[in-house]
């Protein structure tokens, strides 16, 4: 890792970096916790640190700047999902929280220190429907299938951006991570809690852990940041009481769980010293291969700030799945899936910057 990737996990753990710094690499630092959406869970904990090197002002500034910020996008947002809870609520459809919406108020001690820029719900596939019709009466419009959903979700957005997109999970991924869960017990284990005056249900600590690992695959997946999601499994460990044995329970039950829970798990520990279980990593160890999964969990761990490129990503899913024996024969087709997906991805957005070209020229020309 580099200096500024030391000093940010540095600011994770103990609220100061190991050393002093030059200046110039905590804009570095400021920028990565950017990225990873993290500022301000890094202000919170420079603020409780321990005696160190301290902090440069400004540096300590944009923190608390960015904290400030994500207090007031917070705030808005729970305020908003409590008209959607209730627009839901008035079609019969009893929603679940997922992500930041789960994690802000109900695990992280200050909500400010999970902001979240849409709202994640998940439904009974039952319900789907019954949602998506509320949605839409409550003006929301439906994304392009064929950009931005699947089979396991619906995204809708408010045409004039005045409300916060909001995404309708009837699962926790997409096909491209195919967890064979049992939804009707994650239902069934969670608990009631409010948001204002509206009721919504609050996964169970190890349904959280889980869907939380699969995000975690997800964006290693994709090549996208996955700190976030690591902070937040780190934060699920140390504010529950989570049932460890119904935990590996579920990873041994369910297929394709072991390895995001064991890559999860495995990296908040050894990169923000959480206390997991030792007999808890020994239960989802590989079938098979331990020195080739060692080998990827520590890559992840070296690389955990850097964007891998999609071939590495894709491989190292790959080796994953083989250590634990669900290397899938279908898994060749869900990378060429994904391919075809980012390439749609990538063909849309063209054409809405060329269409934003055009009509900026047509106004130019306008005058």
């Amino acid at each position: 890792m580099s200096l500024a990737e030391h000093a940010l996990l540095d600011l994770l753990r103990d609220g100061r970096p190991a050393t002093a710094l030059p200046s110039g690499t905590w804009e570095t630092i400021l920028g990565l916790a950017q990225r990873e959406a993290i500022s301000s869970i890094v202000y919170a904990r420079v603020r409780a640190g321990a005696p160190g090197p301290a902090v440069p002002e400004p540096a300590a500034a944009t923190l608390a700047r960015r904290y400030d910020e994500g207090a007031e996008r917070t705030a808005k947002a729970y305020a908003e999902l409590e008209t959607v809870l209730r627009t839901l609520g008035i079609a019969g459809v009893r929603a679940m929280l997922l992500k930041g919406a789960a994690l802000a108020r109900f695990t992280y001690e200050d909500a400010a220190l999970r902001p979240f820029t849409d709202l994640d719900l998940l439904v009974r596939l039952d319900d789907v429907t019954a949602a998506a019709q509320a949605m839409r009466g409550a003006g929301y419009a439906a994304a392009g299938p064929e950009h931005r959903t699947g089979t396991y979700e619906h995204c809708y957005f408010a045409p004039s951006w005045q409300r916060l997109p909001v995404d309708i999970h009837w699962r926790y991924a997409e096909p491209f991570h195919p967890i064979e869960l049992d939804y009707a017990e994650v239902f069934a284990r969670a608990s009631l809690v409010r948001v204002g005056h509206e009721a919504v249900l609050l996964p169970s600590p190890e349904d959280l852990l889980v869907a939380l690992s699969v995000h975690v695959v997800r964006e290693a997946w994709e090549s996208k940041p996955m700190l976030r999601y690591l902070c937040d499994a780190a934060e699920t460990v140390r504010r529950h009481r989570v049932d460890w044995d119904r935990l590996v329970a579920c990873a041994r039950a369910t297929r394709y769980l072991r390895a995001p829970l064991r890559l999860t798990l495995g990296a908040a520990q050894a990169l923000l010293d959480v206390d997991v279980p030792a007999p808890v990593l020994e239960a989802i160890r590989p079938r098979r291969g331990t020195p080739v999964d060692r080998l990827v969990q520590r890559r992840v761990w070296a690389t955990v700030l850097r964007r891998p490129s999609p071939l590495e990503a894709l491989v190292r899913i790959a080796l994953m799945r083989w250590a634990d024996g669900d290397a899938a024969p279908r898994y060749a087709a869900l990378v060429g899936d994904r391919v075809h997906v980012q390439w749609a991805r990538v063909r849309a957005y063209a054409r809405r910057c060329a269409e934003r070209a055009r009509r900026l020229r047509q106004r130019l020309l306008a005058r």
